[in-house]
């Protein structure tokens, strides 16, 4: 995102040391683009006394952008006077705040975005360069009844701050579809926190498949070594069952006929000795969250691919990269 420094700011003196931290953040490592009024301001004190290397960013982020038509995101001014402008007090907290990407378990569904990250890298650079300089970072949802809770603690960390809490929000939410068949409506619970992220402008993307896990390829699996008894019997499932399956659960040892009708529907085609297997079996029997997802780290890009390929968004993966990576540039 470009930052505009408001030549207003230059004409206070007692706005130097100030503004010399507000360039500082902004010129670390090339953190944030900004723009300000050199000609207007290059003979002021409180631009004089810059340090050198403050000086030479703020010179070269004018050249940078003084013939480009790149669209401002935020001006720092000495009057807050719209959402997109901040004073000297709200644009610190605003640009020294990481970018929170939200997972509903931050300490293994990482792993997928990290492989997301290590398979997609040219659609992922920003947010690689965000998590190594320690800009991003994953924070944790929780489950349903808590994702409400986590978000709105969030928001109120703003609620001393002038404008609306949400105008101060730097962050991405992750969630899963958590349906257990293609058609079904997603829960009445996440219904309501989407329409919470959406009234406070928050960007958010829900999987198409049920889980995280189940965007595991097969190939990954394999390589694994983990339970390839299962293994061989779950790659020859539709690739609906194996959107929809729970892979920690499984089929909690019930009959077909006693299954829900849409996940009923699923295994209509699946022999008995398979369902018979899949009712009794589960992929890891203990500590399914911490052994799965290491799995990832044996996926590849033409495999995960593959894997999303029978869906309406075939690209759903690399959309979720670039979906993130806007949510980072436009703040």
């Amino acid at each position: 995102m470009l930052i505009h420094l408001d030549t207003s700011l230059f004409h206070d003196p007692t706005n130097e040391s100030d503004i010399s931290y507000l360039i500082s953040i902004m010129a670390d490592n090339y953190r944030y683009d900004f723009f300000l009024e050199l000609t207007e301001i290059k003979e002021l004190d409180a631009f004089k006394n810059l340090s050198q290397s403050n000086k030479k960013a703020a010179e070269e982020m004018f050249y940078r952008h003084i013939t480009g038509s790149t669209k401002v995101s935020y001006r720092i001014s000495i009057e807050s006077d719209n959402e997109k402008t901040f004073d000297i007090n709200e644009a610190k907290i605003f640009l020294n705040e990481k970018f929170k990407i939200f997972l509903e378990n931050n300490r293994y569904d990482k792993y997928f975005i990290e492989c997301l990250l290590k398979n997609f890298k040219k659609k992922s650079k920003y947010i690689q360069r965000g998590l190594e300089r320690n800009w991003i970072e994953y924070s944790n949802l929780g489950g349903q009844t808590n994702m409400l809770n986590t978000l709105d603690t969030y928001l109120k960390e703003f609620d001393k701050l002038p404008k609306e809490n949400k105008r101060y929000t730097r962050c991405f939410v992750l969630l899963d579809g958590d349906k257990k068949f293609p058609n079904e409506q997603l829960s009445g619970e996440k219904r309501k926190f989407i329409s919470f992220l959406e009234e406070n402008e928050i960007s958010f993307h829900i999987l198409y498949k049920r889980e995280m896990e189940n965007y595991m390829p097969i190939e990954a699996l394999k390589r694994s070594g983990v339970n390839n008894e299962f293994i061989a019997i779950y790659e020859k499932l539709s690739d609906d069952i194996q959107d929809f399956y729970d892979l920690e659960k499984g089929l909690k040892n019930t009959s077909i006929d006693k299954l829900p009708s849409g996940v009923r529907d699923l295994f209509a085609d699946v022999s008995d000795e398979d369902y018979k297997y899949l009712n009794r079996n589960v992929f890891i029997k203990d500590k399914f969250k911490s052994t799965f997802p290491d799995c990832f780290r044996f996926a590849d890009r033409e495999s995960l691919l593959e894997r999303t390929k029978n869906q309406k968004d075939p690209d759903e993966l690399v959309n979720i990269l670039l979906k993130i990576s806007k949510a980072i540039q436009n703040g």
